[in-house]
């Protein structure tokens, strides 16, 4: 089998990216971690030392491309990464009140969903499961004290980026990138949503529109492109008022 920094070579040539010393010194850290990680601990590293935050996100979207790694969602939004080449296929376990993440593989899941897609006539591509829960340590607590935990217990931490779909009704959050095809990036920009933009949510619910507002205007996105959109929690919104009305 080809070696990880072989495979992605080859990619790069279909696509005429250039390879510089910057982005092999990425390739080698991205595969020295043995678990998901976050982009956070990628430039954590001492060897990025040196290297934007902007070659290392455009590097990890390229590791993506080629196939070499994966992009997840976790809890509450979370975007994460984890090595797909050379590694059997998996599903997630995930506690939403410690973080932590297990990994199993289940026959009978994938027996399941491939009848299932069979049935619609689908022909999978890819799939990915996350089941997220308390995992017994944190049950344990729930026993002993009576503490319950809602759906995304763990706070948000002073300048992590999350998923806009992380931030609760009322609160507000700065836009610190954004994530998709250029044509979405054009439409968010036609909306005043750029970087450095300060978003206020007002209705971030299981049904319904998601509700923002942008420079003083109230206005209805898909969930789905909350995905795209990278921000910071500023904290409570004073003037916010949650609304499920349609805009």
């Amino acid at each position: 089998m080809q070696t990880f920094k072989q495979r992605y070579r080859e990619f790069a040539h279909t696509q005429s990216w250039e390879i510089t010393p910057h982005h092999e010194i990425i390739i080698e850290e991205v595969f020295k971690i043995h678990d998901h990680f976050h982009e956070n601990d990628l430039m954590q590293r001492r060897r990025l030392y040196g290297i934007s935050r902007q070659v290392v996100t455009e590097m990890l979207k390229r590791l993506v491309e080629s196939g070499l790694i994966r992009k997840i969602y976790f809890g509450r939004g979370r975007v994460y990464f984890e090595h797909v080449y050379g590694h059997l296929h998996h599903d997630h376990l995930i506690c939403v009140n410690c973080g932590e993440i297990k990994e199993f593989r289940d026959k009978v899941i994938e027996r399941q969903q491939s009848k299932l897609c069979a049935a619609q006539g689908y022909t999978i591509l890819k799939h990915s499961l996350h089941i997220l829960g308390i995992c017994p340590k944190c049950q344990k607590l729930v026993d002993e004290s009576g503490k319950t935990f809602s759906r995304e217990t763990t706070p948000i931490t002073k300048g992590e980026e999350v998923t806009l779909s992380a931030i609760s009704n009322g609160h507000r959050a700065q836009v610190t990138r954004l994530e998709g095809g250029l044509g979405l990036q054009r439409r968010l920009r036609e909306m005043g949503i750029v970087p450095g933009t300060e978003i206020e949510v007002l209705s971030n619910q299981f049904a319904g529109p998601f509700l923002i507002r942008v420079r003083g205007s109230r206005l209805a996105i898909g969930h789905h492109i909350t995905h795209k959109i990278i921000a910071q929690q500023l904290g409570k919104s004073k003037t916010s008022r949650v609304s499920t009305e349609n805009v």
